[in-house]
């Protein structure tokens, strides 16, 4: 029991000395924190109090209801840039049928939606006038000819008339000849056989006979001319008359409207008993294998449009290939006409007069930023929109725009990929620098 006892004493001394040498080496620490600790606290409650300040300064954001809020997010990579414009397919040939001649529509062969073949007949017109008409020229037209044919037989008898003429005055003038040459030898031979007063004579008797005969001969060498000159003004009349017969019959034709060309009957606005003017419209057909689109494409976003552009084309039964083989210079009600060639067969049941979509690439983006198309967001301009810093809060900044589409918009700068976007029109709000989605 004596030493158990001896042992618990020792023990106490031995740690009261450690605790001693413990308190000397911790005590200058102390001295230190017991000497600043107010200065410590004062910092620290100021920092406290300041951060309170700002977060109390800080302006209220303009409240603004969440569901009312549409947000797109900032995205990065290739891009394809398109235009949409609404239109409809048109033939690529189309012929309109005009009535030549004036007229009552008789019956209607044909009606819009008809496969007609070229020269098939589409309307059937009366006109009593023109069919006696063409009667009466065609009596007056046998007769000229009748005429025709008399003159010419009449001048080939004048013609045989200046012929025997010819020949009367060649017999006469060689007689006479012949006797001159027999006084002239009579004399020479035998003397004085007939008196100077007949011979002279004879002479002036075969110097009229050559005059004549040679007078004779003009007039039949000159006859064809005379005769030519006659028939070709009978001839005129003939075909002056013949002419209008064939006007006329060509107008008598044109009361049987015909096709003229394969394809479907487009429109034929028609009915029994009406009258119709020359040049009044009567049918429109087309090709209904080739067709094109004509798309209407809105004024602000034609400004990037240039030919040989691809696009395509939905029909709502199948998309269509095609480039942009035209662009109208005008602009009609702030659109732009453009017509797009297809390059691809059209789907089944593709017509003329079709309603589609369409739409242009005008450019392709390999690496760009993007984001859902703001509200009145242009292209390559620079606009404010809100970036939500958190989800509840959001701050307004501007971004520069590169090229649109419809419903995309490139970004150059001003946002980074992942920043969530308002993208309705702010313009109601004001121009707050903060908002605040509640």
């Amino acid at each position: 029991m004596t030493e158990h006892a001896v042992t618990d004493h020792t023990l106490p001394d031995r740690s009261s000395a450690e605790h001693s040498m413990d308190r000397r080496r911790l005590s200058p620490s102390h001295s230190w924190l017991r000497r600043h600790a107010p200065w410590l606290l004062l910092v620290l409650g100021a920092a406290t109090a300041l951060a309170f300040s700002n977060t109390a300064l800080q302006p209220a954001g303009y409240p603004i209801n969440r569901a009312s809020v549409a947000l797109g997010t900032v995205s990065e990579g290739a891009l394809d840039v398109r235009i949409h414009g609404n239109g409809s397919l048109l033939p690529v040939t189309v012929r309109w049928v005009a009535a030549q001649v004036e007229g009552r529509v008789d019956r209607v062969l044909a009606k819009p939606g008809t496969a007609v073949t070229e020269g098939q007949v589409l309307v059937l017109l009366s006109n009593p006038a023109l069919l006696q008409a063409q009667e009466e020229i065609r009596w007056s037209l046998q007769a000229m000819l009748a005429e025709f044919n008399a003159l010419k037989v009449s001048l080939g008898s004048d013609h045989l008339n200046l012929q025997t003429a010819v020949v009367k005055a060649e017999f006469a003038y060689n007689s006479a000849k012949l006797q001159l040459d027999a006084e002239a030898r009579l004399i020479s031979e035998k003397g004085q056989v007939f008196s100077e007063l007949e011979h002279k004579r004879t002479q002036l008797n075969v110097y009229q006979l050559q005059e004549t005969l040679r007078i004779e001969r003009d007039r039949f060498q000159q006859f064809p001319n005379n005769m030519r000159a006659q028939l070709s003004a009978k001839d005129a009349q003939v075909e002056k008359l013949r002419k209008q017969f064939s006007r006329c019959k060509e107008q008598v034709d044109a009361l049987t409207v015909r096709a003229p060309m394969a394809g479907m009957v487009q429109a034929l606005p028609l009915e029994a008993g009406q009258r119709l003017t020359v040049g009044a419209n009567i049918a429109k057909i087309a090709d209904p294998a080739a067709l094109y689109a004509e798309l209407k494409i809105p004024e602000q976003q034609a400004r990037d449009l240039a030919l040989q552009q691809t696009a395509r084309i939905d029909t709502r039964n199948g998309l269509i290939n095609g480039i942009v083989s035209r662009i109208d210079p005008a602009v009609i009600a702030g659109m732009v006409k453009v017509d797009i060639t297809l390059t691809e067969a059209p789907p089944k049941g593709a017509r003329p007069d079709l309603s589609v979509d369409g739409s242009i690439q005008i450019a392709a983006l390999a690496r760009t930023l993007y984001l859902p198309r703001p509200a009145l967001s242009q292209s390559g301009q620079r606009s404010t929109v809100y970036r939500l810093t958190d989800n509840d809060h959001g701050e307004r900044i501007s971004v520069e725009f590169g090229q649109a589409s419809v419903n995309v918009i490139a970004v150059k700068a001003g946002l980074q990929p992942g920043d969530r976007v308002v993208l309705n029109d702010t313009t109601l709000w004001g121009t707050p620098e903060r908002i605040e989605l509640n």
